[in-house]
This record gives C-alpha cells, structure tokens and sequence, in this order.
C-alpha cells in the first residue's frame, strides 16, 4: 500500500510538470516582440511604407513577378493618402500590419502621443484597406514597455526584424543581394530597406532564398506555422503520460 502511494506522488508530480510544459508551450508570449520565427524551411519579408515612399509601386510589380508574398506594415499617413495602393497591396494576396500614424519613433513621442498614434493608424489602415491588422512594427524599430502592453492590449503583435538590408554608402545592389543570402536562415523575419539598392536587389534576393530550398511567407504565415510545430511538441508532451 505504501509502494502505491508512492507511485501515485511521483505520477502526480511529473503530472504537474508535463502539464506546466503544455501550458508554457502554447501560452503565446504576444507581448514580447517578435525578432524571428523558429522554423524549418522558411523565412519572411517585411517592408515598411513610411509617408513619401516613392519605392512600393515598383517594389509590388517585382513581388507579382516573382509570385511572393510578403507583409507591409504601412503607416496610417500614407495609407489616408494613397488609399488605391493601400488597398493593392490586400488585393495581391499580401499581408498588411501597422506603422503607426505618423511614421515617426516612439522614442520621440509620450505615451499618450504614442497610444494616439497607434490607435490613428489602425483606424487609418483598416478604413482604406477593409482589413484590421493585427501586427505592429514600431516605427524605426523603436518600442518600449508601453509599447509592447498597449499594443497587446489592442491585440496587435509587435514585430521587429532579424536580418536587413539596409546597405553602407559604398554598396552595391550585388553586395546587398549576396550579404542577405550569406546570412539569412530558416525563421528570419528580412527587413527590405526602401532603397534603390536593396529594390533593384530584391528578384535576386529572392531567387537566392528560394534556390536555398527555404520558402518565403507574410509573416502571420511564418508564426502559424511555428504554433503547428509547437501543438507537435505538446502532442508529444501529452503523449509520454
């Protein structure tokens, strides 16, 4: 009888254990901000539309050319003034997040002026795009920990970026190509800069990735499929009771 109460302690405790590793495995960390995904064959690209960019229209024809789909995280600004590229981007099967209002770092702003301007571009996007998003790129990739809980708040996941190609002065559209493709691995979230350089580098930044045998996917796509391999780990989790 003793030998029995024994065993049932210890299958209760490692009970306790498992179940701590399930919860811990699916609770989603939403308000910490995302820098990549751990992933096994795939990566994102990201591009931010601050107010003048002069780049997008080009950048969206290379992106059907190329049949990629990738995320735009759009300032509420732009998006007031240029609703038909706005709504372009939905209508060619990409993903669209938000930059705030005005474009400008939350490192220059309080935190009412931060929470006006992540509210306004919200708004902003979802009137010109039909679509309310649920990612949040901080303007400059600036953000602290109002940020990160108002955001959540909002149910707004804070995303940042993990490789970019932001190029140096004396770089070329071939530099910026090859310096991505050395580096980038399965689960990167890939800032494309809005430049020339890294614009003119991008059909081959993209037949490198994809040549590398690694997909390429809006983000949301990116991290639904880190979730699958998660909801694997707890099933094999669950599966040792």
């Amino acid at each position: 009888m003793k030998d029995e109460k024994i065993v049932f302690i210890r299958f209760t405790i490692n009970l306790i254990i498992i179940i701590m590793v399930a919860v811990a495995l699916l609770v989603a960390t939403d308000s910490q901000p995302v820098f990549r995904s751990k992933n096994t064959n795939a990566l994102a690209l990201k591009y931010d539309v601050y107010p003048g960019d002069i780049n997008i229209e080009k950048l969206l024809s290379i992106l059907d050319n190329k049949d990629c789909r990738i995320t735009f995280f759009v300032s509420g600004l732009w998006a007031d003034q240029n609703p038909d590229i706005c709504k372009r981007i939905i209508q060619e099967g990409h993903e669209i997040g938000c930059l705030g209002y005005n474009g400008v770092s939350y490192g220059d702003m309080d935190v009412d002026e931060t929470r006006t301007d992540i509210e306004k571009g919200y708004a902003a996007i979802f009137e010109n795009s039909g679509v309310k998003p649920d990612l949040l790129c901080p303007p400059k990739g600036d953000y602290n920990d109002d940020v990160l809980k108002y955001a959540s708040s909002l149910g707004l996941r804070v995303i940042l970026w993990s490789i970019d190609t932001i190029e140096r002065a004396d770089e070329r559209t071939v530099d910026v190509a090859q310096n991505i493709l050395k580096n980038a691995e399965n689960g990167d979230i890939v800032y494309v800069y809005s430049s020339r350089e890294s614009i003119n580098a991008l059909s081959g930044i993209i037949d490198g990735i994809r040549a590398k045998d690694m997909n390429i996917m809006p983000i949301n796509r990116l991290l639904q499929m880190k979730s699958k391999a998660t909801e694997g780990n707890l099933k094999g989790v669950l599966h040792a009771l």
